[in-house]
């Protein structure tokens, strides 16, 4: 009896299509359904359990959620906490700017802020410019202008 009251629970807080319609259970109630996992007996059953809650959470996550991780991932392209960058961004440099060391900072129409890493000097169009920043190997970036033009290796300050 107790067995299939705590399966009742696992199928209706996270099981069945009607639990995962709506939004995330609230802390407490998932806490009680991990606890009713965890007492099921049989690994089968339990294993189980335990798919239907991650299912329920999984169902919770609504489009305008990802739409702004999406919208999210542009402005955070290139910064280390950055969980998911798309691989290529189309951007305008608003300003460009000679560091001490003689390399380039360029200033995008949005505010972003990237230093040029590479030690080879280049000679860059007047600004505002097109370029694009893509990802590289290891974690690193490469601004390319647009229209031609050799690709330096970036890292972005901010």
């Amino acid at each position: 009896m107790r067995r299939a009251a705590l399966l009742a629970l696992c199928a209706g807080i996270a099981g069945s299509s009607a639990g995962r319609a709506f939004a995330q259970p609230p802390a407490a109630a998932l806490g009680d359904a991990v606890a009713a996992c965890a007492a099921i007996a049989s690994d089968r059953e339990r294993l189980s359990c335990y798919d239907g809650l991650a299912r329920a959470d999984e169902a919770a996550e609504t489009t305008p959620a990802r739409d702004a991780r999406a919208a999210d991932s542009r402005t955070s392209f290139g910064l280390p906490e950055a969980a998911q960058t798309p691989e290529r961004i189309e951007i305008v440099v608003a300003a460009l700017a000679e560091t001490q060391s003689g390399t380039a900072r360029f200033t995008t129409e949005d505010g972003q802020v990237w230093e040029q890493t590479s030690a080879r000097t280049r000679r860059y169009a007047p600004v505002p410019f097109a370029a694009v920043i893509e990802t590289g190997a290891a974690n690193s970036y490469f601004l390319t202008p647009e229209g031609g033009g050799l690709a330096v290796r970036v890292r972005r300050l901010r």
